[in-house]
């Protein structure tokens, strides 16, 4: 395509050269019976010298094409189109880096005045940047007595109200028993009180999912937990000191 072009252009360019040397002739013999100003006839000269020089231009572009590019050029002109294609991934790869994304959907919970004192700072990867939660389902951990802990199963119901609002009942399942007990904060204040003549009251911790549709549950809020255990006899209610469901003061969110 480029030679078909090319030799259009050669051939405008010899109809031009022709037209000009043709005026130039006619203008010439004006010029030396004195009947046309020399500006003119100068003007004319011009104009057949730069259709000569259009005309030569015009052949030496179709001559290098039909010879084709050498291969150091070929070579060259791959290298440089090698270079622009890494130097284009790099500069995207910097503009992806302008958009910081949450992996998380959820709500920014870092105040806006300490991400305003961030700006023009250089963040690493890896860096800090924000806090995201996803509130719309908590996890919490319950803290259950040791000895009530054989009631507890995974997936059993769990309702629950906060100090923040009592008249609201959240609710959700028990997802995960721990695998070892721990001394409650009580005992563990106790034993440095008395040395080994107290022994510790152990407490197992129940995590739970907890769904908060409304948002209103908060990271460390604390409340009441109730884990219902099922239906029993009457006389397991008399012989067991909890029945369908354990109350506990004091959980916190993970």
């Amino acid at each position: 395509e480029e030679i078909a072009v090319a030799k259009v252009a050669v051939a405008k360019t010899e109809d031009r050269l022709r037209y000009a040397q043709d005026r130039l002739a006619r203008l010439k013999l004006l010029f030396e019976q004195n009947l046309l100003a020399r500006n003119d006839f100068d003007d004319a000269r011009e104009l057949a010298a730069t259709a000569q020089n259009d005309l030569n231009d015009a052949r030496d572009r179709l001559k290098l094409l039909l010879s084709g590019s050498r291969p150091e050029e070929i070579e060259a002109t791959r290298a440089q189109l090698e270079r622009l294609e890494a130097q284009r991934r790099y500069l995207q790869e910097q503009l992806g880096l302008l958009n910081v994304v949450s992996p998380v959907t959820g709500i920014v919970a870092t105040p806006s005045r300490q991400l305003k004192d961030m700006r023009h700072q250089l963040v690493k990867k890896g860096d800090l940047i924000a806090k995201v939660y996803d509130f719309k389902t908590v996890t919490a951990q319950i803290v259950i007595p040791e000895k009530e802990i054989a009631e507890i199963e995974v997936g059993q119901p769990v309702q629950l109200r906060v100090r923040a609002y009592p008249g609201t009942e959240f609710s959700g399942v028990v997802t995960s028993i721990a695998t070892a007990a721990q001394a409650s904060a009580a005992s563990a204040q106790a034993l440095i009180s008395l040395s080994n003549t107290v022994s510790a009251n152990k407490t197992i911790l129940v995590t739970t999912q907890i769904d908060n549709p409304d948002l209103l549950l908060k990271p460390e809020m604390t409340g009441q937990a109730k884990v219902s255990c099922g239906q029993k006899r009457i006389v397991d209610l008399i012989t067991r000191r909890t029945a369908r469901t354990f109350k506990v003061e004091f959980w916190s969110w993970w």
